[in-house]
C-alpha cells in the first residue's frame, strides 16, 4: 500500500484524517495478535500494587 491510498478521507474543521485498512492477516496471526495484546494488559495490570488495582476495580463499579 502507498501512502497515497486511503480507504477513506475526512475532513473535521482545521484536521484532515485519513483511513487505511490492514493488510491481509491469516487467522492464526489474527489469534497471535490478540493474545499479545491480552498478554500485554496482564503485564501492565500486574505491574500496579495491590492498592492502584483496588483503586481501578472501585472505579469501575
Amino acid at each position: 500500500m502507498t501512502k497515497d491510498k486511503y480507504e477513506a478521507t475526512f475532513h473535521f474543521e482545521h484536521t484532515v484524517v485519513h483511513v487505511v485498512s490492514p493488510e491481509y492477516v491469516t487467522e492464526k496471526e489474527s489469534q497471535q495478535l490478540l493474545n499479545s495484546f491480552h498478554l500485554a494488559g496482564w503485564n501492565a495490570w500486574n505491574s500496579l500494587n495491590t492498592k492502584q488495582q483496588e483503586r481501578l476495580n472501585q472505579d469501575e463499579e
